[in-house]
């Protein structure tokens, strides 16, 4: 094309030429046309003109024709050059695809935002896809992140032509380099394997970095120490110090160090640590030197490297201050742990006693030159199995060995030894960072005694709380519950979950509030439960529910600051109050009722009873008259039923006197024997009447006893009535007398029928009369008085009965005073005497 425009413009200049030639050669012709004569049959102008412009033709046709052949030879040779060119493309194209298909590689080509896969020889290899619209969608077979930082790479390289080079991982796990580059319009994305030495080159750059670290991590620690430290080349030159070796020198920096060859130790002393250096193991030496104006001790260390030696110098000085102090520490608690209860072991990492505690030795039982001798652990524990201080164990040696004294961190020990002699011991392993064993031993027979004690003792409070019919409940120091029951819960319908969380005192007022609408029975538990008053004092009292109920309350301050309340149910007792007064007012309305009828008893039926009683005599007296047979027998019933109606009048007043308690004893020391003489001649004439007979048998000793004659009297005579009343005839009654301790015994026996035993618990009660098949009768009041009227002196009555066989009553009367119970008596009785039947 270049050519062209140099031909084109060769050929308009050529042609420029002409035309100025023929504008000149036309002046000149009009300029002689004047003198061309006028017969010519063209005007000498245009005569010249025509000349002119053929000859300017002819001479622009010569110039074209002269520019079209060099043209033409121009074309030719240019499209020679051309086809030698193609050839040479072709070569290269070719030796180009040769030399890359040495190696797998994938290449994509973007031309005006089209892309075209101009090379691909990775097809089945590593999992890089064939086809161009899979091979783009890295997603499909790049890992997720490799995927996401290509597309990437790609988008920065076709919107700012940042070219960019990285590794990526495929799905099915190969590593592959994949580039991207700008080539004229173009983009260029190849993508590779890689190859053994590039893999090799990757990891030797990737080492190189690594080391690189290293050495500056391990020269940043070395520089972080406080202890000089510095590297010597075989010569014995430093080549490298660290910043306490700088500051120990007082040098300026590291480099002033090393150029100026400062040293730490004097020649004699450096000369012995490089003598230390060339050996093959690493040597320690003390030294001084004067650091920052005073002496300094050092422990230096010097060890052989590669190409020299390292040393290091450390400042023993705290060293030795540390271990005085270490050493200090160690005895303070060595007298710390042989004063507590747990034995305490340590066994060092050959397994030999390093130390024990003199509780170790208390618990075993073991000699202290024995354990200063520092035996091993399996002697030890060979020792303890000897004297059968361990628990029995199949395999004694596996145990021992694998369990107990093996160091293993994963296997801790924690467990209780449970000893043949009884005793209770809590073992605990620790693994010592040395490598030693720490045992400690603790004598917990006691303490789970008394746990078992406490736990039973706490299980059997619960029981019993949980049991118990009075809500109890306990509130700490914060005014929350700590402890309840079931029937406190109950009480106030309060729910468990709520009660489990530990309610503060002000959520169960409000949960019950509406139960108890009583503010101030509110107000007096907060005072006592969340106040602080300056007397904390028991106080109880009475609180009503809106059911109806009442609860009577007793708030009981706690020696930890808690308090203890307790409910219990009294609306049964507040009925039961109720029922109470209105029976004792009713009580009280009878008791006057019975004081007026027996003040009529008293006086209009006892005064004109003894009345009649008085004129029976009088009749049956010689003076008033003789009477007939008839006549002094209806007298005699007469007289006998009137003494009867008296007796039980007599024992009506009495009853009423005793249950109003103004019966009064006049106690006196009274003779058994007389009392007994009493009441024979009291019951003489019935026993005569009845034909039954009476023996009395006083055993020796019977004495005096403190009692009420009269009363006493009666007991007998209504005991000796009564036995008359429920004998047969030809019956016989025994009234028999004995001192027993602290008192007297007087059974009265009748042969009569007997009392069924269903019938025996009701004898004493009164209006009980039972006279079925036989001669008593009354009003049931005499037995019912005689119990009354021994009670009241303190005794007590018997009675055993057998149907058919008799009953017999026994009164125990007890000595009220110890003078009376050796008193003056009668001559003993060696024979019973008999009254017979008159």
């Amino acid at each position: 094309m270049r050519n062209f425009r140099v031909w084109y413009r060769r050929a308009a200049g050529a042609a420029a030429v002409a035309s100025c030639w023929l504008a000149l050669f036309h002046g000149t012709a009009a300029a002689a046309s004047d003198a061309v004569p006028a017969t010519c049959p063209f005007g000498s102008a245009d005569l010249l003109l025509i000349v002119a412009l053929i000859g300017g033709v002819a001479v622009a046709f010569g110039v074209l024709a002269f520019v079209f052949r060099e043209q033409s030879r121009y074309r030719a040779k240019q499209l020679l050059r051309q086809n030698g060119r193609l050839d040479a493309l072709f070569t290269i194209e070719g030796n180009f695809r040769a030399l890359a298909a040495l190696e797998p590689q994938v290449f994509v080509i973007w031309s005006d935002n089209h892309a075209r896969l101009a090379l691909h020889t990775m097809q089945g290899t590593i999992g890089v896809p064939s086809k161009l619209a899979q091979l783009l969608r890295f997603g499909s077979w790049l890992h997720p992140d490799d995927a996401s930082l290509t597309a990437e790479n790609l988008a920065r390289l076709q919107s700012r032509g940042e070219g960019f080079v990285s590794n990526a991982s495929t799905l099915e796990g190969h590593v592959i380099e994949i580039a991207g580059a700008v080539s004229g319009a173009d983009t260029v994305l190849r993508i590779r394997a890689f190859s053994p030495v590039n893999k090799e080159l990757v990891r030797l750059i990737g080492d190189n970095k690594r080391l690189k670290q290293a050495m500056q991590d391990r020269e940043g620690i070395l520089d972080a120490l406080q202890t000089p430290v510095w590297l010597r080349d075989a010569k014995g030159a430093l080549t490298w110090v660290n910043t306490a070796y700088v500051t120990a020198i007082d040098a300026k920096s590291r480099e002033e160090a090393i150029d100026k060859q400062i040293e730490l130790f004097e020649t004699r002393q450096r000369t012995d640590l490089h003598r230390m250096s060339q050996s093959r193991k690493p040597g320690r030496i003390k030294l001084q030197t004067i650091v920052n104006g005073g002496v300094q001790t050092y422990e230096a260390i010097t060890a052989p490297i590669e190409r020299g030696s390292g040393g290091a110098a450390l400042d023993v000085s705290m060293l030795k201050t540390q271990r005085d102090e270490l050493e200090r520490q160690i005895a303070a608690n060595a007298r710390t742990l042989d004063k507590v209860s747990t034995g305490v072991a340590v066994f060092g990492v050959d397994r030999s006693l390093f130390y024990c505690n003199d509780a170790f030795a208390k618990i075993w039982d073991l000699e202290i030159a024995w354990l200063a001798a520092k035996p091993a652990a399996s002697e030890f524990f060979d020792q303890l199995r000897q004297r059968r201080l361990l628990p029995e164990q199949p395999d004694y040696r596996k145990w021992r060995d694998g369990k107990i004294i093996a160091f293993d961190r994963n296997r801790t020990l924690d467990e209780f030894w449970h000893l043949p002699d009884g005793r209770t011991v809590h073992v605990v392993k620790d693994c010592r960072d040395d490598g030693g064993l720490t045992f400690l031993f603790d004598d917990v027979t006691e303490k789970l005694a008394l746990e078992r004690q406490f736990h039973t003792l706490i299980e059997g409070q619960r029981e019993t709380l949980d049991h118990l019919n009075e809500g109890i409940a306990v509130f700490g120091a914060d005014g929350r519950l700590d402890l309840y029951n079931p029937s406190y819960q109950s009480i106030w319908a309060l729910p468990e979950d709520m009660l489990g969380d530990q309610p503060h005192f002000e959520d169960i007022r409000k949960a019950s509030d509406m139960l108890a609408p009583d503010p101030d029975f509110w107000h007096t538990l907060r005072e006592s439960i969340t106040g602080m008053p300056e007397a904390r004092d028991t106080f109880s009292g009475t609180v009503a529910k809106s059911d109806g109920a009442h609860l009577a309350y007793v708030v009981t301050p706690l020696p930890d600051g808690g308090t203890l309340v307790t409910f219990a149910d009294v609306t049964d007792r507040k009925r039961f109050e109720e029922v109470l007064l209105e029976r004792n007012e009713a009580l009280e309305a009878s008791d006057r009722l019975k004081t007026a009828f027996l003040s009529h008893v008293s006086y209009e039926l006892r005064t004109p009873l003894t009345t009649i009683i008085g004129f029976t005599d009088m009749l049956a007296e010689p003076a008033f008259g003789a009477l007939n047979n008839k006549q002094r027998e209806y007298l005699d019933h007469i007289k006998t039923s009137s003494e009867v109606l008296l007796n039980i009048i007599n024992d009506i007043i009495d009853l009423a006197a005793l249950d109003a308690g103004a019966l009064d004893l006049k106690l006196a020391p009274v003779e058994i024997e007389s009392l007994i003489e009493a009441a024979e001649l009291g019951v003489r004439e019935r026993l005569s009447r009845a034909n039954v007979n009476l023996d009395v048998h006083i055993a020796s000793g019977a004495g005096t006893v403190m009692a009420d004659a009269n009363r006493l009297i009666q007991v007998l005579y209504n005991l000796l009535s009564n036995a008359i009343g429920f004998s047969p005839e030809d019956g016989t009654i025994t009234l028999a007398c004995r001192r027993e301790k602290n008192g007297v015994a007087i059974s009265v026996q009748d042969t009569g029928l007997g009392i069924p035993e269903e019938e025996q618990a009701t004898v004493f009660d009164r209006f009980e009369s039972r006279s079925k098949g036989s001669r008593h009768r009354g009003a049931g009041l005499g037995l019912t008085l005689v119990k009354s009227i021994v009670e009241l002196h303190k005794g007590r009555i018997d009675l055993r009965s057998t149907p058919g066989a008799g009953t017999t009553v026994t009164v125990f009367l007890p000595d009220s005073h110890p003078a009376l119970k050796k008193g003056k008596t009668s001559a003993d009785r060696k024979a019973a005497r008999a009254i017979p039947a008159q």
